[in-house]
């Protein structure tokens, strides 16, 4: 999705909005600790699979609810086409809603608690990493010199579900590694090309414990103080 006048006004908004006595505070444990951690709210994670459940619970109850003889759609010659019909679009929507809600339930329960994402910040680069033990925990990694941007797009979704921050950051797709190295190039604006052409787009944090208003500004302040390093 190409970043518009838009996206950077909502951008500046969150900034503004940040708290920047706590981006200070970061910077100076930045400093002093030579990293920083993000990590993911157990509070939100614990909300996340609440919801989850509360909706696998009654799909699983639902299915169980539902006569055998219903699940054979074609079993019964009596029936008409509009009635199998109806039958198998109410069967559909049951299964993929239980493999949405069940997958998230899965994540929230079990994957988080194992992988423990964390997003780990030092002067010398970022890394996002899930670190899960069949797979490479690091999901995203660039040094700061490399980064082109960095970024936050609010997803507005219906009521009720409230609008998410996505925070991300750009980097050039020849240094940048995402999911085990692999890399997807992405199309460019005039400006990212001029800071060395096509860029990869990696995720920075998922349900973090702090606001991302917040990180967002710890970042950009971060890869402004970078940016004015090489250019001193």
């Amino acid at each position: 999705m190409p970043w518009t006048e838009a996206h950077a006004k909502a951008m500046d908004d969150e900034l503004r909005k940040a708290d920047h006595r706590k981006v200070d505070q970061w910077l100076r444990e930045l400093d002093s600790r030579g990293q920083v951690v993000f990590r993911t709210s157990i509070v939100k994670v614990l909300l996340f699979a609440i919801g989850s459940w509360a909706f696998v619970v009654p799909l699983v109850a639902a299915f169980l609810a539902i006569d055998r003889s219903d699940w054979l759609l074609f079993g019964d010659p009596s029936g008409t086409a509009g009635e199998t019909a109806q039958s198998m679009f109410v069967v559909l929507i049951l299964v993929v809603a239980l493999l949405l809600f069940g997958a998230a339930a899965i994540l929230s329960t079990v994957v988080v608690p194992l992988a423990r994402p964390r997003t780990i910040v030092t002067p010398r680069d970022v890394r996002y990493v899930w670190s899960l033990p069949w797979r490479d925990g690091t999901v995203f990694h660039c040094l700061w010199q490399d980064v082109v941007a960095v970024r936050v797009r609010h997803t507005h979704l219906r009521w009720p579900l409230p609008e998410t921050l996505h925070l991300t950051i750009e980097a050039r797709a020849a240094v940048a590694s995402r999911q085990r190295g692999s890399r997807r190039a992405e199309g460019s604006s005039g400006a990212d090309a001029a800071n060395g052409g096509a860029t990869v787009t990696g995720p920075v944090t998922w349900m973090p414990r702090h606001h991302k208003r917040d990180i967002l500004a710890f970042l950009v302040a971060l890869h402004v103080r970078t940016m004015r390093s090489r250019q001193g």
